[in-house]
């Protein structure tokens, strides 16, 4: 549940609310209402008003695109002892449970009052001879007459009232019938249930009241035409208000609330009235009235929906239809000689049947020609054939299909439709995706297991979305890290927006989730501590090997302008089929052959991790030498798995370089001059710009982050002339975003 979401709408429905009472507090004065039976419909339509405030206009939903397919995993490097899972409860959602328990403290207090009138109604004693219709009981328990019931109707008379006078009987009975006559018991409860619903709501409240003052002096205004004795009537009130003091029965009209009792009392005096017409006019103008009022008010605080996801371009896959019912989907699929072969044996790891009973589950199994932990040969398209056929005799209406990945194999058997052939679009069951990932990660280790997750950064997405997104993810702050979360938060993304990944990061003895989109700057950077604080690593730096010998560090982005033969990368199948896509990100050791001598994970999606190593140990290097001998070298290398077409990507128009490599580009220095006032007064320190360099190398544009304002002017002055070596992306020159320092020293 989306609990941001939700505190949003009630607090944006609870302003409408108070905003239209509080606007329609003051038409009965404007429109000159002064008949006690037009103020009390008018209240009536203004609450009805309301409750439809949420459908008057449609619900705010925010589209978020989702034309990229992303879905990648981090690894990190530290293991600890496992923590046991907590429960997570959000400030939000400890909130709604506060308001839930509200709405049943409410309700629970509306039962209390129906056992209390069950009880006085069997404890009281009949009064002969009433003159009404309803039964008519006296009881000890009450102060004040009251009227419950629909279809057997109850009037209650304190023991008293056979005491009064007989014009004060006769009006009190007069006004209780009344109310039995309207049903006016009916429209107390459902006031009372509204009011449960929304305790919480003042406006509310102080609506509800005014229309429980407008019925008992409508029912007064009746009365008194009805007996011709006012003065009996006002005697009958101002005696039961001289009753000792009780609480109010919430699930039935009382015949005096006392602080109703001066308002009653003057509307009895004044007798106001108003013509049919003059009684018609003014409700049809509050009724236009309200009807805009509630168009403004819901423009004003528009309630949101959750946000809606765009689908997103699928990949191709490489189902091969065999038989009626099976269909094979593998790494490398050849067909010849009418057969489908891959490219080795397989083990079938599972069999996995959905849709029938598990007795039928246990029949089927037996019957098929294969069983788990068999070896399946490559001409697989004759093992489908006979799994398909098994299929069809002992259930024509279920499918057959196998998945091949890596050399393990995964028959599932359920009543989908069977996959598109050849090149049409493919799909992968989420059982599937999650035992392949499940292996996936069995062969890469996953190091932060057990580690507790201290925090969840999102990154990419706008507010409303992140709150959704929070609500939806199976991992909480405070839970501990597994293979089936990390499993379970990625099948979430997937099915959220196919272009969020998730990485993980240690921070001391805890993990830091982040979720951003794959291809933003954001994605794969530490967001513990914050970027400003990490400083950048040197692009080259000698460290120690595992067995002592020196390996020199070496960036990346260096690394890879000494590569000198490539092989070509394979998009897996199986990765295509579900639309996964995204960077793979290898910590590589590169002999002093230039050959690739060894390969670690460090970020990416089990499905395309193995494409990714399976071409990466072929790459060959230029050796690097230091003083004329031949060094190992430590890199990073990154993978990138896409969806789209390269012809249809258009290249970028500038490119982020980080400090200390566009610094080896520089190739005109200009020194700053310190300001004198700046020495006067002992000012030193760093100035941090923010520069643009443009395709010539030249400085475009140059914005200040940090420094002393002394300093700033000097410093940009000396950067503006400053030259770079142009950089060039696949041989073309791009503007580079970067950051230059300069810094000011007093000697």
């Amino acid at each position: 549940m989306n609990t941001t979401l939700v505190w949003s709408n009630i607090l944006a429905y609870s302003l409408q609310v108070g905003l239209l009472v509080a606007v329609g507090a003051f038409v009965p004065a404007l429109a000159r209402m002064r008949a006690a039976g037009a103020r009390l419909l008018y209240w009536q339509l203004l609450l009805a008003a309301c409750l439809l405030l949420p459908w008057v206009r449609p619900w705010h939903r925010e589209a978020i695109a989702a034309d990229v397919s992303v879905t990648t995993v981090a690894t990190s490097i530290a293991v600890s002892e496992p923590a046991p899972a907590r429960i997570h409860i959000s400030p939000g959602e400890l909130l709604l449970y506060l308001l839930a328990a509200g709405v049943v403290a409410r309700l629970a207090w509306l039962g209390v009052g129906f056992w209390r009138l069950r009880r006085y109604r069997r404890r009281a004693v009949p009064l002969e001879n009433a003159g009404v219709w309803a039964e008519v009981l006296l009881s000890t328990e009450i102060s004040s007459p009251v009227t419950f019931g629909w279809r057997r109707p109850v009037i209650l008379l304190p023991e008293r009232f056979p005491q009064l006078s007989g014009a004060m009987q006769q009006a009190i009975l007069c006004h209780e019938d009344l109310h039995v006559e309207r049903h006016d018991w009916l429209f107390t409860v459902a006031e009372e249930l509204v009011r449960a619903a929304l305790w919480f709501h003042p406006a509310i409240w102080w609506l509800l009241a005014e229309i429980q003052l407008a019925r008992e002096q409508a029912v007064d205004s009746r009365v008194v035409r009805i007996t011709q004795s006012r003065d009996p009537y006002v005697d009958a009130l101002l005696e039961m208000a001289g009753a000792r003091p009780e609480l109010d029965l919430a699930p039935a009209p009382l015949f005096l609330r006392k602080r109703h009792l001066k308002q009653r009392v003057v509307e009895i005096i004044r007798e106001a009235t108003m013509s049919k017409t003059r009684w018609i006019t003014a409700l049809a103008a509050s009724m236009v009235f309200l009807a805009g009022a509630c168009w403004l008010v819901t423009g004003a605080f528009p309630l949101s929906a959750a946000p809606q996801m765009a689908e997103p371009a699928t990949g191709t896959g490489g189902a091969v239809s065999n038989g009626p019912s099976g269909s094979v989907s593998a790494d490398q699929l050849l067909v010849r000689d009418g057969g489908t072969y891959t490219s080795s044996t397989s083990v079938l790891k599972s069999i996995s049947v959905s849709g029938i009973s598990d007795q039928a589950k246990a029949d089927l199994l037996a019957r098929l020609p294969v069983h788990e932990g068999d070896t399946l040969p490559a001409k697989i398209s004759d093992v489908m054939d006979k799994v398909g056929e098994a299929v069809a005799k002992f259930d024509p209406h279920l499918h057959a299909g196998i998945n091949i990945h890596n050399g393990i194999a995964m028959i599932r058997i359920s009543p989908d439709e069977p996959a598109a052939s050849g090149n049409g679009t493919g799909h992968v069951p989420e059982e599937t995706l999650r035992a392949f990932e499940r292996i996936g990660r069995e062969r890469l280790g996953f190091r932060l297991k057990g580690k507790v997750i201290k925090g969840i950064v999102i990154s990419g997405l706008s507010n409303q979305a992140k709150a959704d997104l929070l609500a939806r993810l199976p991992a909480h702050v405070g839970d501990t890290l597994t293979e089936d979360v990390m499993i379970n938060v990625d099948m979430a993304l997937g099915k959220y927006d196919r272009r969020l990944g998730v990485s993980v990061f240690p921070d001391k003895d805890q993990v830091v989730m982040q979720i951003a989109p794959q291809n933003s700057p954001e994605f794969g950077v530490s967001p513990v501590g914050g970027n400003a604080s990490m400083q950048p690593a040197p692009p080259v730096k000698l460290e120690a090997g595992k067995d002592g010998a020196e390996q020199l560090h070496v960036d990346g982005n260096l690394q890879a302008l000494q590569l000198i033969s490539r092989s070509e990368v394979v998009y897996p199948p199986m990765a295509k089929q579900a639309n996964i896509q995204g960077t793979v990100e290898l910590s590589a050791l590169i002999g002093k052959d230039g050959k690739v001598q060894d390969l670690n994970v460090v970020r990416g999606h089990p499905l395309l991790v193995w494409a990714a190593m399976d071409a990466v140990k072929k790459w060959v290097y230029k050796p690097t030498t230091i003083n004329g001998e031949p060094i190992e070298v430590r890199t990073e290398i990154s993978v990138n798995f896409s969806l789209w077409p390269s012809d249809k990507a258009e290249p970028p128009r500038q490119i982020a370089v980080g400090s200390v490599l566009q610094g080896l580009q520089l190739i005109t220095r200009v020194l700053p001059e310190y300001p004198a006032a700046a020495k006067q007064m002992g000012a030193q320190g760093i100035v941090e710009f923010s520069a643009l360099i443009g395709k010539d190398g030249r400085v475009l544009d140059l914005t200040a982050v940090s420094g002393h304002p002394l300093l700033v002017q000097a410093a940009k002055d000396a950067v503006m002339q400053w030259v770079y070596k142009p950089t060039l992306l696949n041989g073309e020159p791009v503007e580079v975003k970067t950051t230059i320092d300069v810094n000011f020293t007093l000697q």
